[in-house]
């Protein structure tokens, strides 16, 4: 029983670092998808690494996917980045 919870484990954890690597890397593309959808795909990744105890908290995702925006929303950046606030995604 113990080797079974060892290798779900490390199944986890590559899991994990998958979704990571996804998350941080995640581009949004208008030709391949939408806003909605790419927001929601973002959303969703954070929401399986907080299942893994990854906890990704609203100001770090919002803060990837306006990163994951092309050079077309460079106003938006600079908007986000003048406002006192902390965005979340809600």
């Amino acid at each position: 029983m113990e080797i079974i919870k060892e290798r779900f484990q490390t199944t986890d954890k590559a899991v994990a670092g998958k979704l990571m690597s996804e998350l941080t890397t995640a581009k949004y593309n208008k030709k391949v998808t939408t806003m909605q959808h790419h927001l929601l795909h973002m959303t969703n990744l954070a929401a399986k690494l907080s299942k893994l105890g990854m906890k990704v908290e609203d100001a770090f995702l919002a803060q990837f996917i306006i990163n994951s925006l092309p050079d077309e929303f460079d106003a938006f950046h600079l908007h986000y980045n003048t406002v006192k606030d902390i965005w979340s995604v809600n």
